[in-house]
């Protein structure tokens, strides 16, 4: 028996953004009724959450109270400071909570999420346009029996010329990081939506799970991460297709993501498919290595049936690795599972000629000589 491969879910992710210069624009600002609109055209159910930067009457006139009078980076700091003060504003933090900004403010409960999100929709209500931003250095990871979550800081950001103020929530107040994506509302709603999945994959209610994750992959359908908890979703609820259809999204998103490439290969083990079990997993052990990701993106498709486009991905990390054994073990197992002895036998003679050692290689040509000699 193999140790099963723990399932990765991530509650917050980054968006393509460095410094401060975005990959592209952030979108306006949005209200209610055009969160209705931008879930209806992303075939969301509005009904699954309401807009999470929505403010109540009660809301803004704390935060006028809060903020006080001053230039605009003052009122910010007020507010942040009355938010900061149990005197002022009591707040129990709550890792595992997402909640709207409204349902914060109520319960004075949540995680960094859930009160960057309050705090965004305070400032917002004094006409001061604050942005949210992830932080994308040095995210955290903790093991949870078979879950392992990895976690991303949400901040308050406020563009200034040239510069930007950041207001973090968790750590030292003003702190400055040196890198940060900034989120427009879409994928804020994205981010909410891949959170309230988590939690429940957390839980264990992996049906529960599904509709959030793929309203997160419809609202941002490059957020590779919402793609990846989507898998794990469906691995569980029985849909190993779908499953499978997703992780390949994922890795066509960034081929390298160790997350997709383990949750995959957890799959695998389940399939008890532990040759691509071992090519998921040494990718996700190359983070950045190329020949890797397109062996375990190769696999992928030999798995779903596609044995040309596996073939095609195989001989690519072959040329982009050529004295690299594992591409030519990768290409002559699937060769062997589809008949072609002798093309395989060819793919391993490569392979040992480069790795003379290599257990993958050695075991591949036991086993063909142990087919040959059985036919």
């Amino acid at each position: 028996m193999h140790p099963q491969a723990a399932a990765i879910f991530t509650l917050t992710a980054a968006v393509a953004f460095g410094g401060a210069q975005a990959a592209r624009s952030p979108r306006e600002h949005l209200d209610p009724d055009r969160w209705r609109r931008v879930l209806q055209r992303a075939d969301v159910d509005p009904a699954l959450f309401a807009y999470p930067l929505q403010t109540s009457p009660e809301m803004t006139r704390a935060a006028a109270k809060f903020a006080g009078a001053g230039s605009t980076i003052e009122r910010l700091r007020s507010l942040q400071a009355a938010l900061f003060s149990s005197s002022t504003f009591p707040y129990d933090y709550a890792s595992t909570e997402t909640h709207t900004a409204i349902e914060t403010f109520e319960r004075r409960r949540g995680n960094c999420v859930s009160f960057t999100l309050m705090y965004l929709a305070m400032a917002r209500s004094l006409g001061i346009p604050v942005w949210a931003g992830l932080v994308t250095d040095d995210p955290t990871t903790v093991r949870e029996e078979e879950l392992v979550v990895v976690n991303q800081h949400m901040v308050a950001v406020y563009p200034r010329s040239g510069d930007a103020m950041v207001l973090d929530f968790d750590r030292t107040a003003f702190q400055r990081f040196q890198r940060f994506a900034l989120l427009d509302d879409v994928r804020i709603g994205a981010l909410f939506s891949n959170n309230l999945g988590a939690e429940r994959l957390r839980e264990g209610d992996f049906a529960g799970a599904i509709p959030y994750l793929e309203a997160a992959t419809r609202l941002d359908p490059d957020y590779v991460e919402a793609h990846a908890n989507l898998g794990v979703a469906l691995r569980h609820a029985g849909r190993v297709d779908d499953a499978l259809a997703t992780y390949r999204r994922a890795l066509e998103i960034d081929p390298s993501r160790p997350g997709t490439l383990l949750n995959l290969a957890t799959l695998y083990r389940e399939q008890g498919r532990e040759d691509e079990a071992r090519s998921a997993i040494a990718a996700a052990r190359r983070r950045g290595a190329t020949a890797y990701a397109l062996i375990a993106q190769g696999d992928l498709e030999y798995v779903r049936g596609h044995v040309d486009e596996a073939l095609r991905r195989y001989r690519h990390a072959h040329r982009l690795a050529p004295d690299l054994a594992d591409p030519l073990v990768a290409r002559g197992r699937v060769l062997m599972s589809e008949g072609r002895t002798a093309e395989a036998r060819r793919a391993v003679a490569a392979a040992l000629a480069r790795e003379p050692e290599h257990a993958g290689a050695l075991d591949l040509e036991r086993r063909i000589s142990e087919s040959a000699g059985g036919t």
